[in-house]
């Protein structure tokens, strides 16, 4: 077991950070992880009393407001499953992106090239195996979620304010714990499945044992995340201000010379600019964390001197595995 004290925290995150800025084909696995999220955005159409939108949208002959209202059942049904369809094909690229990416670090660390092409074969090569361990941990969370916060609504529901209090705070003593071992089954047992190209369940005990004598280190690296986090969001909404400022001044000469219609086509030139920004600091951002995950797993997993530890087996699933051809030391970055 490696002591929480003295894991090299800092250099991991240096070292990740140098390799996806030398590895740059990285940014692409980090893109393909971060698709899912377009989801997390709502987009919402709320027709304001004081603009005329009959005036708008006469020029193509459609109201927009008369369209929506008029759609019946079957338009919607076959909206939501195209949706459900797209949302699948992004979770597989996803999927596909974070396994190419995690052999694509480990194959960095033995100095071997590697290329965006690569890194697809090999997320392929992975993908039934994280699609087993990402969807059933999720559901598990999912179930866990349900289970714990019906009782507490029918308790408000029924008036209960008293005791709905009471077990929202035991839920939360419940859930942030359970949350915690959820997503570290499944960073953990992604690298496992890759690395050791163990089964879903070999993946998820090995993973389990080794947070269970490694959960004070990785609490702090999980709790390292969140400046890191509110940094990316800070560099976002600086991007974001200085574009919507710049297109703002656009969008008012462009107002003289060609009416709304102009202002509406700067405005949507202006939102592509401000998705690419975001997709170029999330794709990033995602090659980063999971770089960082990559070697701080590399550590945990890796045996000390003079301490030997199994590599992980299916006939032997009680005993952690370690990660393969680990570095001894995280002073610098593996050529």
């Amino acid at each position: 077991m490696k002591d929480w004290r003295t894991a090299p925290y800092w250099e991991i995150i240096k070292q990740s950070w140098q390799i996806i800025l030398k590895n740059r084909y990285l940014w692409w696995l980090g893109f393909l992880i971060a698709l899912p999220g377009v989801f997390n955005y709502n987009y919402s159409f709320r027709p304001d009393s004081s603009t005329d939108w009959t005036g708008l949208i006469s020029r193509g002959n459609m109201d927009v407001q008369n369209f929506i209202a008029n759609q019946g059942g079957g338009f919607w049904v076959a909206l939501v499953v195209i949706s459900f369809f797209v949302l699948m094909f992004f979770v597989v690229l996803s999927f596909i992106g974070r396994g190419g990416l995690i052999e694509s670090v480990f194959d960095i660390r033995k100095g071997k090239p590697g290329s965006f092409k690569d890194g697809l074969r090999k997320g392929w090569r992975h993908l039934i195996r994280l699609l087993i361990i990402g969807f059933t941990i999720t559901f598990l969370a999912i179930l866990v979620i349900a289970l714990i916060a019906i009782p507490i609504f029918i308790l408000f529901l029924k008036g209960s304010y008293s005791f709905g209090i009471i077990f929202s705070l035991c839920a939360l003593a419940i859930l942030i714990p359970s949350l915690f071992i959820a997503f570290f089954l499944k960073t953990y047992g992604y690298i496992y499945a890759v690395s050791s190209k163990l089964t879903f369940s070999s993946s998820l005990e090995n993973a389990y044992n080794l947070l269970l004598i490694n959960w004070k280190s990785s609490l702090i690296m999980l709790i390292l995340f969140l400046p890191m986090n509110f940094f990316l969001f800070l560099t976002f909404m600086s991007f974001a201000a200085i574009l919507a400022l710049i297109f703002l001044i656009i969008g008012v000469g462009v107002w003289f010379l060609a009416g709304k219609a102009g202002i509406i086509i700067v405005a949507v030139i202006g939102l592509l600019m401000i998705l690419i920004v975001l997709a170029v600091l999330k794709s990033a951002f995602e090659a980063f964390s999971q770089t960082i995950w990559v070697l701080f797993f590399s550590w945990i997993a890796s045996p000390e001197e003079n301490e030997t530890v199994p590599v992980a087996a299916e006939t032997e699933k009680k005993k952690i595995g370690t990660a393969p051809a680990p570095t001894p030391t995280m002073t610098k970055v593996d050529k």
